[in-house]
């Protein structure tokens, strides 16, 4: 699963953002982006293509099964559900037409419970006998599907959509919108779709008695099947019989989609009336993984320079213009080799053992390596240095350096060696929790 994300803020630093025209323009901008469609491999591909949708129960009875199909909408996380407007991004484009039951349905219309009443006095009654009404009322009981939108406040109370159900229809009055969102949305499932506070508003600050008074962002989430869920959903429909259906087409496909989404995104907030005073960003997760991979890539080219530079800074550093014979600028390039060397060896070895790389393995370990390494050749060069002019006998001036440097070494490494380990640890407790 992957979950493609619309994040709303302020333009002013610290603004409230629980205002009747923010969620307004939270709710355009979610509509465009819900009907973003692509064109790939001459298949048309839309939000309900490759969404995750709930589970629906299935009949033997074709066209019930079709209706259910339609109406069950993608799963999206959205402060928009605390409102009746939160039935304008579940669609369905089209209005799902019942037979013997008039005009056909959407969920800014629809009533389950009324619906479901409906069908039982007057919904094919011929098929009355054999089709469980029984087991459709218990799976309604268990989701907790009842009213739907219908008695749920509306931003606008003056849109004519807006149902006469509405608390605040006939009144007029304006929402309390900071109220309405305290303790997070219910969708119309309000059993298994409660979406907690901190997953559609953020920057929130309370009163006392808990409510929210201010917000200083806006999130919708929009669920969509990961690469191996979508080749499976659509392995067995002919639509894709032609086109040599695999998991990679279906990842091809997801981001696509997830591009033209972003790019929806960003062009109705620049051009939007509504969004003048809105930061409106678009973010996917397979975004988040493109990044990860970018960066975990091995750039040869910054650590050859990163090193190249070392060396250079070693020879220079070391190096005694005056006294070229006891210059230590060769046990500098050394050390850096040998640095280098250690690195190479390190991170090959964890790759003969399957130790996946990330970015912290390519784009950090390398230069702090050769930082922590580096250092103690300079306290030897230096230590060493120190006893060239002295009585100490030749062949024992690499033993009086050793032991003038070899605490300060040791210490040093050992506490590197904690501290890793001590992340390491800390690493595997987190992941535990």
């Amino acid at each position: 699963m992957t979950n493609q994300i619309i994040l709303q803020t302020a333009k002013q630093k610290g603004a409230n953002i629980l205002r009747r025209d923010a969620l307004q323009a939270h709710l355009n901008v979610v509509t465009v982006a819900a009907r973003v469609q692509i064109e790939m491999f001459d298949i048309t591909w839309e939000l309900k293509d490759l969404c995750n949708s709930p589970s629906a129960p299935t009949f033997d009875i074709h066209y019930v099964d079709q209706i259910f199909e339609k109406l069950f909408p993608c799963i999206t996380i959205t402060p928009l559900d605390c409102f009746w407007e939160g039935s304008k991004v579940l669609g369905p484009d089209f209005p799902v037409i019942i037979p013997n039951l008039g005009s056909g349905v959407r969920w800014t219309t629809l009533n389950p419970v009324k619906l479901f009443e409906n069908m039982k006095t007057g919904f094919l009654l011929s098929a009355a006998t054999f089709f469980p009404f029984n087991t459709v009322e218990d799976f309604m009981k268990r989701a907790g599907i009842t009213t739907g939108y219908q008695e749920k406040p509306c931003l606008n109370p003056r849109d004519p959509e807006c149902p006469d159900t509405a608390p605040n229809k006939h009144s007029q009055q304006a929402l309390d919108i900071g109220a309405e969102l305290t303790g997070g949305c219910y969708g119309f499932a309000t059993k298994y779709m409660h979406w907690p506070e901190n997953l559609v508003v953020g920057g929130v600050k309370k009163n006392k008695t808990g409510h929210l008074v201010k917000a200083e962002a806006l999130q919708t989430v929009v669920q969509l099947m990961g690469e191996r869920d979508m080749y499976e959903f659509w392995k067995d429909n002919y639509v894709v019989h032609n086109i040599d259906w695999t998991v990679e087409k279906a990842l091809e496909i997801l981001r696509a989609w997830q591009k033209k989404f972003a790019e929806e995104v960003l062009v109705y907030s620049r051009t939007g009336n509504d969004t003048k005073a809105y930061h409106i960003d678009a973010f996917s997760t397979t975004a988040m993984s493109d990044i990860l991979h970018d960066f975990s890539e091995v750039s040869g080219t910054r650590i050859a320079l990163g090193y190249v530079l070392m060396l250079i800074y070693a020879c220079v550093s070391l190096l005694r213009w005056t006294d070229m014979v006891n210059s230590q600028s060769g046990v500098g390039i050394a050390g850096v080799i040998l640095v280098a060397i250690s690195v190479a060896a390190g991170l090959g070895f964890c790759a003969i053992l399957g130790i996946a790389f990330n970015a912290s393995t390519t784009q950090i370990v390398p230069f702090l390596a050769l930082g922590l390494g580096v250092d103690d050749v300079f306290l030897l060069a230096h230590t060493y240095v120190s006893t060239i002019n002295s009585a100490i006998p030749y062949e024992d001036k690499i033993g009086e350096c050793l032991k003038r440097t070899g605490v300060s070494v040791i210490l040093t490494s050992v506490t590197n060696m904690c501290a890793f380990f001590a992340e390491i640890g800390r690493a595997s407790c987190r992941e535990r929790v």
